[in-house]
């Protein structure tokens, strides 16, 4: 009985340790909410925190490469990370642009912010094995046409060839509605973990932008297939539990 429950959990941890099955490519942008509401202190606790989270994108199989393209937006937008593949190397410096990201403190542009990543990714003439884009907002879009001018614009990205649009609603003043059925991609959107990616788009609520870098890593870690480390720390924690009641079996 206890062979068999050792190699079930064995099983387990196999599966959660090895390597996804993803070709060599992936594009990964992360469309960053800068628009006044914010805030100053906001905005450094989001940009903190995907910094932190990038290296989670190392934690793959060597074969797997992730190109990163991060871009703020407002009543403009402006591209904080151009299209870099992450590395050991550039992690630091890669790092060090998101954090001295300048906030933009404008008003919100939804159809911009889809229309100048697309450009940015340009996903049509990569060779990745797909493409996706992490959209973060804390409001409403009030410029480039409102709520219509952003499915459009999110509209054009998709038929460009961006596989998966995944989001974060910061606060209480988000439109749910409209970004769960009107911006992720593909419908309908995931608001369950552990979720259906990248065969559904998801949805994560945030209470506020100090929760902004837990959601990132959440959604890291559904993009590389890895467990965040808090996962795998419990999955270790059970593993040496079983092995010391096993012991404890066999001496008895």
């Amino acid at each position: 009985m206890f062979r068999k429950l050792l190699l079930s959990v064995a099983a387990v941890g196999a599966l959660a340790f090895a390597a996804p099955s993803h070709a060599t490519l992936f594009q990964v942008g992360f469309l960053l909410d800068s628009s006044g509401s914010i805030t100053s202190g906001g905005w450094s606790t989001i940009t903190t925190g995907l910094a932190n989270s990038i290296p989670q994108f190392l934690s793959t199989s060597p074969t797997d490469q992730y190109e990163l393209s991060v871009m703020s937006f407002s009543s403009t937008t402006q591209t904080i990370v151009n299209k870099t593949i992450i590395t050991s190397g550039n992690l630091a410096t890669l790092q060090s642009q998101i954090t001295a990201a300048p906030f933009l403190a404008q008003n919100t542009n939804f159809s911009l912010a889809f229309t100048n990543m697309t450009t940015l990714m340009n996903p049509g003439a990569s060779s990745a094995a797909a493409s996706y884009i992490n959209f973060s907002t804390d409001g409403v879009p009030n410029e480039g046409g409102g709520e219509a001018g952003g499915v459009l614009a999110r509209n054009a990205a998709i038929a460009a060839g961006i596989d998966n649009i995944s989001v974060e609603g910061i606060g209480s003043g988000v439109n749910v509605g409209y970004l769960t059925s009107s911006i992720c991609y593909p419908q309908a959107c995931d608001t369950t973990q552990p979720f259906n990616f990248p065969a559904q788009g998801f949805y994560i609520p945030v209470a506020g932008t100090a929760d902004y870098e837990a959601a990132v890593r959440t959604k890291i870690a559904a993009i590389t297939g890895v467990p965040e480390p808090a996962s795998l720390a419990l999955l270790g924690t059970g593993l040496l539990g079983l092995g010391a009641l096993v012991r404890r079996r066999r001496s008895a």
